[in-house]
């Protein structure tokens, strides 16, 4: 689930593992569905679209090999 995770982490583990497996790994993102799990990581269920949404922005671009300024507002 998408807003758990740090992207910059992210980000690097998947690139690793597009390394070693030559492309062929693919990923599904959610954005999580229990209010439970969103309290225990201290995130607003009610955002955590928009937060999946930045997130994943940012993911993407680094992903692309760009450098981000960007920041998201409830990173872990």
């Amino acid at each position: 689930m998408l807003p758990f995770h740090d992207p910059v982490r992210l980000a690097e583990e998947m690139a690793v593992l597009d390394s070693i497996s030559a492309g062929r790994v693919g990923y599904v993102f959610g954005i999580g569905h229990r209010r439970e799990e969103n309290e225990h990581f201290g995130l607003d269920t009610a955002g955590r679209g928009r937060l999946a949404d930045e997130k994943l922005t940012l993911l993407l671009e680094l992903l692309r090999g760009g450098r981000s300024s960007q920041t998201v507002a409830a990173s872990m």
